[in-house]
């Protein structure tokens, strides 16, 4: 979306509020000045042409004289009002100058002190907001646009809808994404942009700030946020208007759910990382030790595994009278979770590591000794069911014991500082090939859109039937493709809706904003399958879905890399840590597996055109780098020192052909 010029906007909205000195020639000055001499002369064209090319300043100048004339009247702002009034109505057709001096004219002595007061409120604040603009200090935007609003209600009381319309643009410019990016309180800044629109239609000036209101007015309701706020006759402090969002078209019905083992892990079409065979990074619980215990690390009420003997783990509570399996295959272990309404059956497949064995292609023992056993597990079964006759079958794939749960962040090996990343439930609608995310809303496909809430843990599944307006989202993706691309709501009622649009065809989408959550992309077979996730980062937009039209989303090839470094007299130290991987779109691409990058970096003189040095980053290697540096060496480069000392540097990484992606190249930075 086109997003309005925030502060060419509030510039327009600050020529009528802060007036500057007559001797500073502004515009407005220039304006008077150059049409008095018009007026002298009775020349209405010359009057007419000013007026048209300079609209904002006629405006000024209407206002200013109508409130001279009602506090002190003479033949020269009468006169001046006149021909501005007349060359007004030649050149627009509004009366709006007429009600200008009505209002002003109405007002007694204490409605006039009144009004001085709060003015110079709103120019306090006018100037507040021009300051956090430029400082983004979102902290006092917020503040400020509170403060608008409550100017609004005072100006409201006098009858003074010009400036109730200068705070509702004001609260609207204050609360805008540019500057609070997807936390923007979006209702609030329609409501603000309908409630200024309504006022400037209702006194008749369609002005600069006026024309660049609508666009960003009509965009944020096509996207379902605003129904026309207030108005010219709204309150001024009301609620702002609700989107067009879901709407519940049925009663719920809750549907009871029954457990289904699974056998093997043949169904990998789940939003889930781990559905192949590097069990080596499965979901585990370490024991150590003869007597050690663990638990499900996610699961509330898991039962306690313990090493009971060398080769021996026994389970305590889940309903489980066996021990676990080591036997060194895959094999299913089904305990019960929860009381009473609650109590569930819920399984995993199990295997545990080898004396020889591979992570990340190095070859490993990670077999059980003395001290040490690994148990590595992937969901087991699913739940169930039938909701408004499609099948549905409902799979803990976030491994927290409920199924139907909402998605959960993680950190994990691989992936850069501060990042997490979501896992999720799935769910089969009507016995498809692919699973998609389990989500609070969820297209049942024939059924239409349903809202979708687990009930005792997911024994049972609530679902009410719902209406979107909706559009079409579709994923272009060059190079790799994606297994899994899903997008997610942004703001009240889509915050929980997540939706795959992996594949490449057009996917219904209700209207509103949304952003990259989570994808998966895989290639290769078995032990030779090379993976990783995708993860949004700050650059990446919002795709905004309007009604009956489709959003193309970009994703792959060409990729590049995203990496900190640090340049010093002595050279430039890599951090290995911070490399990763961005796609067309924006998209990062981390936890990669079996394709570990191994770029080389180039170091020149910052506007150099060759480069002095390059160092390739490698992770560990081995068994020896795992000892000196941890498992979280063999996922990302090392750090590096280049001894390239060229004072300011710029540095390049460049891999000629990952294994997966191909050609990687960054930019020189």
């Amino acid at each position: 979306m086109a997003r309005l010029p925030i502060l060419a906007l509030l510039a327009l909205v600050s020529t009528f509020l802060l007036a500057n000195p007559a001797a500073a020639q502004d515009p407005n000055t220039t304006f008077r000045l150059d049409f008095d001499k018009a007026a002298k002369i009775g020349s209405k064209s010359k009057m007419d042409s000013l007026m048209r090319d300079n609209m904002d300043a006629g405006i000024f100048c209407i206002l200013n004289t109508s409130e001279l004339i009602a506090s002190s009247p003479n033949d020269v702002l009468y006169e001046r009002f006149e021909a501005l009034s007349g060359s007004w109505t030649r050149c627009f057709e509004t009366d709006f100058p007429s009600k200008m001096e009505r209002f002003f004219a109405r007002m007694n002595a204490n409605q006039k002190r009144n009004r001085f007061t709060q003015k110079q409120k709103f120019d306090k604040v006018n100037r507040q907001q021009i300051e956090a603009i430029a400082a983004k200090d979102k902290k006092a935007l917020l503040r400020i646009a509170d403060e608008y609003a409550s100017l609004a209600r005072g100006f409201e009381e006098l009858g003074d809808r010009w400036m109730v319309g200068q705070c509702y643009i004001g609260v609207a410019t204050s609360l805008e994404e540019t500057h609070h990016g997807k936390k923007a309180d979006l209702r609030r800044v329609a409501d603000g942009y309908s409630r200024f629109v309504a006022i400037r239609e209702d006194l008749g000036v369609k002005d600069r700030t006026y024309k660049q209101s609508v666009p960003r007015l009509k965009s944020l309701e096509a996207l379902g946020f605003g129904n026309g706020g207030g108005g010219a006759s709204g309150g001024a402090g009301g609620e702002a208007a609700a989107p067009a969002g879901p709407k519940s078209t049925g009663a719920a019905v809750t549907a009871k759910l029954s457990f289904s083992p699974f056998k093997a892990v043949k169904d990998t079409q789940r939003p889930n990382y781990y559905l192949d065979e590097h069990r080596q990074i499965w979901p585990t619980v370490v024991l150590q030790g003869k007597g050690s215990t663990g638990k499900f690390a996610r699961v509330a009420d898991s039962p306690t595994m313990t090493r009971a003997a060398s080769s021996k783990v026994t389970i305590d509570g889940g309903g489980v009278d066996e021990s676990w399996p080591l036997r060194g295959k895959l094999e299913p272990v089904t305990f019960e979770l929860g009381t009473g309404a609650s109590k569930r059956r819920w399984a995993v497949l199990c295997d545990m590591g080898r004396e020889e064995d591979y992570y990340q292609g190095i070859t490993m023992n990670l077999g059980m000794t003395d001290t040490s056993l690994a148990l590595y597990f992937v969901p087991g079964g699913a739940m169930e069911g039938e909701i408004a006759g499609e099948s549905v079958q409902i799979v803990d794939d976030n491994i927290d014991g409920i199924y139907g749960s909402l998605p959960q962040r993680w950190p994990h090996f691989g992936m850069v500082k501060d990042a997490y990343q979501p896992e999720f439930d799935s769910i089969r609608i009507g016995g498809a090939n692919k699973a998609q995310p389990f989500s609070e809303y969820v297209n049942l496909g024939a059924a239409g859109w349903h809202k979708l809430e687990a009930v005792n843990g997911g024994v049972e599944l609530k679902a009410e039937p719902f209406e979107f307006k909706t559009g079409t989202v579709q994923l272009k993706s060059k190079g790799l493709k994606p297994d899994y691309f899903v997008l997610k709501g942004i703001g009240a009622d889509l915050e929980n809706t997540y939706i795959d649009i992996s594949g490449g065809k057009k996917v219904e989408v209700p209207i509103g904003r949304w952003e990259l959550c989570f994808g998966l992309v895989r290639k290769g077979k078995k032990m030779q399958m090379m993976k990783a996730v995708i993860l949004p980062t700050d650059n990446m937009p919002v795709y905004d879905v309007i009604e009956g039209k489709n959003v193309t989303v970009e994703s792959g090839a060409p990729f590049t890399f995203d990496f900190e470094y640090e340049a010093s007299g002595s050279g430039v130290a890599m951090d290995g840590t911070s490399v990763r991987v961005l796609g067309a779109g924006g998209e990062a691409y981390e936890r990669i597996y079996g394709a570990v990058p191994v770029p080389e970096a180039s170091v020149r003189k910052k506007g150099g055109k060759r480069a002095v040095m390059t160092e390739k980053l490698k992770p560990a290697l081995d068994q020896d780098g795992v000892q000196k540096h941890g498992w979280a060496a063999l996922w990302k480069p090392l750090d590096k020192e280049i001894p390239a000392k060229v004072g300011d540097a710029e540095v390049q990484l460049m891999e000629k052909k990952n294994r997966l992606f191909g050609k990687i190249t960054s930019d020189w930075k």
